[in-house]
């Protein structure tokens, strides 16, 4: 995953600097990342497909006419009279379920490439700094399986390793992650629009410090997968 991914930016990009750009404008838009999806505009025919629709009527709903509070102006016919419809706009709910649908996308798919990025720089960090002892230091490459184990490592080797990639900051990606709550936060999927705006610039600040050994290309490809995760940020509001 991570190879791949990191593979077809710095392809792609590498096409572009050598001049087979078809039209100017932002790079961005000449590059269709890896597993990012594009979001098409949403109606009730595409939501309809993932969301049930049955709690929200398309037109109307009705009241019954025991239900009316002057029931004392009502006379004997009354109980032959047709419930009363009422028409009602399903424009907001089918908007809120939308927006609801495209920040859980963005979540997983920020999640998932943060993921196979820390990962593989970890691996990386780690191997060029203690070689062919990593294994004797106490890393473990098979069971770095997830995010929450990527934070682990980090937490772990915060000193020994990757001290030297924040320099003088006191605020720095690996003091968030020495409490339980940063801990939590930053390993986890994210849950809200906010938590992915404070995940995106989490995971964008020690990946671009974890890559500032690597070639020119691996570092800009970095830089081109985190402008592409304000890209799909962008479209959840």
């Amino acid at each position: 995953m991570t190879a791949k991914l990191i593979a077809d930016t710095i392809v792609k990009q590498s096409a572009m600097e050598a001049g087979t750009r078809k039209h100017g404008g932002d790079l961005l838009d000449d590059v269709e990342m890896t597993d990012i999806p594009s979001y098409p505009s949403y109606d009730i025919t595409r939501l309809q497909d993932t969301v049930p629709l049955s709690s929200v009527d398309n037109s109307s709903y009705s009241i019954p006419p025991e239900e009316f509070d002057d029931e004392e102006n009502m006379d004997d016919e009354s109980s032959d009279q047709e419930c009363i419809t009422v028409p009602i706009s399903t424009k907001t709910a089918t908007t809120d379920i939308a927006k609801v649908d495209i920040v859980d996308q963005s979540c997983q798919v920020v999640y998932t490439q943060a993921e196979s990025l820390a990962t593989e720089a970890i691996d990386y960090v780690l191997k060029d700094e203690f070689g062919d002892d990593y294994e004797m230091v106490g890393y473990e490459p098979d069971k770095v399986n997830n995010l929450r184990d990527c934070c682990e490592v980090l937490k772990k080797f915060s000193f020994s390793a990757f001290g030297d990639y924040f320099p003088g900051k006191f605020d720095s990606p690996l003091t968030r992650l020495s409490d339980f709550r940063g801990m939590n936060k930053f390993s986890q999927i994210p849950c809200s629009l906010k938590d992915l705006l404070e995940f995106k610039e989490f995971w964008t600040e020690l990946l671009k410090s974890l890559y500032m050994n690597r070639d020119k290309h691996q570092k800009d490809a970095i830089d081109l997968i985190t402008k592409s995760w304000d890209v799909i940020i962008s479209k959840c509001s």
